[in-house]
């Protein structure tokens, strides 16, 4: 099984410090200001003033200006190196707060593998709470974001889940291009009572193969990460 290698096994204990790196490696021109980051990642300024010294002393990453940042060459090369960790590793969590009041959860992601070019899939998203885990009064209320790279619809998509009791799902259309691999990403947001808050629960991304055509029916792959939920009063 391939190890993470040793100057990103250095930043995996500082959160959010890989998660930039995987984030800025999905945009076209590996940049991104400073609320973009905060709101993609679900990190405190704290948590990400932190995580961003840390990659700019080690020359991943450099500022363009006061509230931007960009992947170096040493920085593209090491989300490479993380992408290819997270592959065989069965795709990558995206860390989120969490605070004494959360619940636990978890979220997957049910897609057919592998992709055909050209031809619209159905993506399903799930989410549940785990089964230890307090009811949550009047349930969850969840915005679903879907997004990829090398398919369309180019644009996100959104969904909502109310997620009471038992596992809740909801399904996203795509359509492969002619490319090796579709990248999608899974993010997860609690919708507090009284359009109070919007909270980061967690989320995750994979690359998925993509194929010509395929030489047998397509099987079903599922990939899972935590969630973490806020409780309501």
């Amino acid at each position: 099984m391939t190890e993470l290698p040793f100057h990103l096994k250095t930043l995996e204990p500082l959160p959010g410090a890989l998660d930039t790196l995987r984030y800025l490696s999905t945009l076209p021109d590996h940049s991104a200001d400073v609320l973009t980051l905060q709101d993609a990642l679900g990190v405190s300024s704290v948590t990400f003033g932190k995580a961003i010294r840390r990659l700019v002393t080690k020359s991943f990453v450099q500022m363009d200006s006061a509230e931007s940042y960009r992947l170096t060459d040493a920085g593209r090369r090491a989300a490479e190196e993380l992408a290819a960790y997270d592959e065989e590793m069965g795709g990558a969590p995206v860390q989120t707060r969490s605070t004494d009041g959360d619940l636990g959860g978890r979220l997957v992601l049910v897609v057919p593998n592998p992709l055909i070019a050209g031809r619209q899939v159905e993506i399903n998203v799930g989410a549940t709470l785990n089964p230890d885990a307090d009811p949550i009064p009047d349930g969850a209320d969840l915005l679903v974001r879907l997004s990829t790279v090398n398919a369309t619809p180019a644009h996100t998509q959104d969904a909502s889940i109310l997620l009471n009791g038992g596992p809740e799902r909801c399904g996203f259309l795509l359509t492969p291009e002619a490319y090796t691999a579709v990248r999608v990403r899974v993010e997860v947001y609690q919708m507090m009572p009284d359009d109070a808050d919007v909270v980061p629960c967690g989320g995750l991304y994979v690359d998925l193969p993509v194929v010509a055509q395929a030489a047998s029916p397509s099987q079903r792959a599922a990939y899972g990460a935590p969630l973490s939920f806020r409780k309501t009063e």
